[in-house]
C-alpha cells in the first residue's frame, strides 16, 4: 500500500510540472495583455479611440516573451515572437453620452503538447469597461 501511495504521489508530482511548464507561459501572457490595455486606456485622453486600438495591436504584436506559428510569403511556418493578434480581435468603442471607454481584447493561443504533438486552444478574452482618466 505505501509503494502504490508513492507511486501516485510521484504521478500527481510530474503531472502538476508538466501542465505548469506546458501552462503557465500563456498565463504570463494574459498578464501581458492586461498590462498593454490598462497602460494604453490611461492614454486615451491623448490618442482617442483609433489611437488607443492601434497602440494595443501594435504593441501586443511585440510582446517578447510570447510567441506563435507563422506562414512567411513561401508557406513555411515559423516561430516568430509576438502574440497572433487580428485588428478586429481588438474592439474599443467611446461612448460620448457616459464617458466610458470598453476595450476588448478576444484572442486564442495555441500550445502543442509534448510529445505527442497534440494542439491545445486556450482561449482568453480581457475586457475593460469604465471612465478613462482625464476625460470630461
Amino acid at each position: 500500500m505505501r509503494t502504490f501511495l508513492g507511486y501516485v504521489t510521484v504521478a500527481a508530482v510530474l503531472t502538476g510540472f508538466y501542465l505548469g511548464v506546458m501552462f503557465i507561459p500563456l498565463e504570463l501572457d494574459h498578464l501581458a495583455v492586461k498590462d498593454i490595455v490598462n497602460t494604453t486606456f490611461h492614454r486615451f485622453n491623448t490618442l482617442g479611440s483609433e489611437g488607443v486600438h492601434d497602440e494595443i495591436v501594435m504593441n501586443l504584436r511585440r510582446v517578447d516573451w510570447a510567441t506563435h506559428e507563422a506562414e512567411d510569403e513561401y508557406g513555411v511556418k515559423q516561430t516568430v515572437k509576438g502574440l497572433d493578434i487580428a485588428d478586429e480581435q481588438v474592439e474599443v468603442e467611446y461612448d460620448e453620452r457616459t464617458k466610458k471607454l470598453r476595450v476588448r481584447v478576444n484572442y486564442d493561443r495555441v500550445v502543442r503538447l509534448r510529445p505527442t504533438k497534440e494542439i491545445h486552444v486556450s482561449h482568453f478574452v480581457f475586457e475593460r469597461n469604465d471612465v478613462p482618466p482625464n476625460v470630461f
